[in-house]
């Protein structure tokens, strides 16, 4: 009787010291594994509207108006972390977007110099891509944490559904085929057009550069996504506007650009 008391005293507590280990390992299989499918097609979606709106709007602003009206990301990563997440701002963050988006802004102006070209469907488009990015990040946000995905897989799995939903509709527009042509002939877009015998660029490079885009791009969104996963969404819109600011910066000052008061005010502002 003892023996058989001390045998099951034993195989209860090692059962009770088993259990919760079992729990929790089969709760993070399920977080991990179980990331509903709608909600990957809701953000793929999402951001293959905030693509093909960026890209489509170049036909109506130019390249000084796209940039000033993508500089106030934040201010949508703000709004809807608030609306989606529940957010609730220090005054000091609502202060650096607003000092960050205004000197930005009158930087890009200055550099612009008048040459901005605003265009209402171009707008129209800039700001739906903006409400999806903005979405889109205080989203992923919420699913990585709450169902414990790696940033790596959250971005595999959602650009591949978005891959699907772009391909199809350049297909229906029928850049798809030219796409492709362009990539099996050597030489620019102009230089096919006008079938130029010196061709600066040969198929081996184009595929090469491409190859290399597609790596950097991959890498660079992995660690956007893994600075929202541990930062939050904000973070990383802020680090995002940083990051183009500091390219804009360095190019005056590697390069022989003319720098204006504008300019300079712009800078210290941000």
């Amino acid at each position: 009787l003892p023996t058989t008391n001390n045998n099951n005293i034993i195989t209860t507590t090692t059962t009770k010291s088993l259990l919760p280990t079992t729990n929790n390992n089969n709760n993070s299989s399920s977080y991990h594994q179980h990331v509903p499918f709608l909600m990957y097609f809701a953000l793929s979606i999402l951001r293959a509207i905030d693509l093909g709106m960026t890209n489509l709007a170049m036909q109506f602003v130019n390249y000084p108006a796209k940039t000033l009206m993508k500089s106030s990301r934040v201010v949508f990563t703000m709004l809807f972390g608030v609306l989606i997440s529940q957010k609730r701002y220090r005054w000091m963050d609502y202060l650096i977007v607003i000092l960050m988006v205004a000197g930005l802004a009158i930087f890009m102006h200055a550099d612009a110099n008048s040459s901005a070209v605003f265009n209402s469907m171009g707008i129209i488009m800039l700001t739906t891509s903006l409400v999806c990015d903005g979405a889109i990040s205080n989203m992923s946000e919420t699913v990585m944490n709450q169902y414990g995905v790696g940033q790596d897989e959250f971005i595999y799995r959602m650009y591949s559904i978005a891959l699907i939903a772009i391909t199809g509709a350049a297909a229906f527009k029928g850049d798809l085929w030219e796409g492709f042509k362009f990539l099996t002939l050597p030489g620019t877009y102009d230089e096919i057009i006008n079938q130029t015998p010196q061709t600066t660029w040969s198929v081996t490079s184009k595929w090469i550069i491409l190859l290399l885009f597609s790596t950097m791009g991959f890498f660079g969104s992995s660690c956007s996504a893994a600075i929202t996963k541990h930062f939050g969404a904000l973070t990383m819109s802020i680090t995002s506007t940083a990051r183009k600011a500091t390219t804009l910066f360095l190019s005056f000052a590697l390069f022989d650009n003319e720098c204006t008061l504008e300019h300079i005010f712009g800078i210290l502002l941000f």
